[in-house]
């Protein structure tokens, strides 16, 4: 087996390396359950020792990371009561935030989503169109979220922005995914281009309540699939 390339250690700032390690457990780099290893990590990423532990800490503090009585840390794995309330409170949260939001949009803000739209539009890849879905879903979401200036909410949302699956494992089930999120996200961005609070509102809270029931389908499957895959245990002949 090759050996990992070992990166230059460099002075990086403990934010730099919580966004690492956050895009590492989003991207599926580090997967549900598994050992983050402080020591490893950092040398394979080119990070100091003390920004990596603090990025651990912060990590577990948002909720990506649990920490054992050991110190030892694990990616957080989520149940289906996790996913129901995680979006039971999103669905609330952000239509809060849109409206605390809704004053301090510019049209500039419009303008950068229509971008990144753009580049989706030529995208043929399944996979790396959903990806790219994904990071226009995050920037959208971020922009009434970060646009509320209210501190505790933004707090409260980024911890709830933390579960997304595999693409791959996603696109097997649900194929129709990436061209269902462009729509939304176009219907979305559109009324609120055109001033209509209402409308996307209602849209909001469609476009989270979707997500929810084909990430709860998701789960559900991947769940099924993972326990088909374990051994069954044979039985002790009876003596």
């Amino acid at each position: 087996m090759k050996k990992k390339t070992q990166l230059k250690r460099t002075a990086i700032k403990p934010d730099i390396a919580f966004s690492r390690l956050q895009r590492a457990i989003l991207s599926g780099e580090l997967k549900q359950g598994e050992v983050v290893r402080e020591k490893r990590l950092a040398a394979e990423w080119g990070i100091s020792r003390t920004p990596m532990r603090q990025a651990i800490q912060r990590a577990a503090e948002s909720g990506y990371l649990v920490l054992k009585p050991n110190r030892s840390a694990t990616v957080r794995q989520f149940t289906l009561d996790d996913i129901r309330q995680i979006y039971g409170l999103r669905e609330l949260l952000e239509c809060y935030a849109l409206e605390a939001a809704w004053p301090n949009f510019r049209k500039a803000d419009f303008a950068r989503l229509r971008k990144l739209q753009k580049t989706i539009v030529p995208i043929d890849d399944a996979k790396k169109r959903l990806d790219a879905q994904f990071k226009l879903d995050r920037e959208l979401h971020d922009l009434w979220i970060s646009k509320s200036d209210n501190p505790w909410l933004i707090s409260a949302l980024e911890r709830l922005l933390i579960y997304r699956p595999n693409l791959t494992d996603l696109l097997t089930h649900f194929p129709q995914v990436p061209e269902r999120a462009f729509l939304d996200h176009s219907e979305i961005i559109q009324a609120m281009e055109e001033g209509d609070l209402k409308r996307t509102k209602s849209l909001l809270k469609r476009h989270i309540q979707r997500s929810r029931d084909m990430i709860y389908k998701f789960f559900v499957l991947h769940e099924e699939a993972k326990q088909a895959k374990v051994p069954r245990r044979k039985k002790s002949a009876s003596r």
